[in-house]
């Protein structure tokens, strides 16, 4: 009697492999809580430019000093990849996250993990609230999995600090853009 291809013991090892994976990682949301960074910064520049720069991946490399470089659609469902540098630090990491929400211009997100998920997962927000004549930025990351608790203290004051300069140099650049766009007369 011959078996048929596929019907192997291990024939279901991938799809076994991937429940186990997504149940670690749903595990690891429920068993530790999920700890944020939250940072604002108040951008007087119109809600549109500013989800123009936001979502322009590609020129991060031209003004971002926290992602220096970032490539992909600004699309629910397509995959990211950026590189993140701390402040202080040499070294550049590389994360392949997946956008989770893209509101133009009020929501955009990505999820990622560090090496795998469930072990250090994350969420990247960046929400823009009409304020006055310009716009409140709310840049926040949502961070859970097994090794959160242990490296938290380590990595959450220079992520908020590459956090800040990210804020700073898109008012920067948003505000030199806008006053370029529609000099007053």
């Amino acid at each position: 009697m011959s078996k048929s291809p596929g019907t192997g013991v291990l024939s279901g090892l991938p799809l076994l492999l991937a429940r186990g994976r997504d149940a670690l990682s749903g595990l690891a949301a429920r068993v530790f809580k999920k700890r944020e960074i939250h940072t604002e910064i108040y951008i007087a520049a119109d809600p549109g430019l500013i989800w123009s720069i936001i979502t322009d991946l590609e020129k991060y490399r031209e003004w971002n000093p926290f992602i220096l470089r970032s490539r992909g659609k600004a699309q629910v469902g397509q995959r990211l990849e950026c590189r993140p540098r701390l402040p202080g630090s040499r070294r550049v990491h590389r994360f392949r996250p997946v956008v989770t929400r893209c509101v133009p211009p009020e929501v955009f997100a990505w999820k990622g993990h560090a090496i795998l998920p469930g072990l250090a997962d994350g969420e990247h927000i960046f929400e823009l609230f009409r304020a006055g004549e310009g716009v409140r930025l709310v840049h926040r990351q949502n961070f859970w999995g097994l090794a959160v608790p242990l490296v938290w203290k380590a990595i959450a004051p220079k992520t908020a600090a590459g956090f800040e300069l990210m804020n700073r140099a898109l008012k920067e650049r948003a505000e030199k853009k806008g006053t370029t766009a529609c000099p007053n007369t």
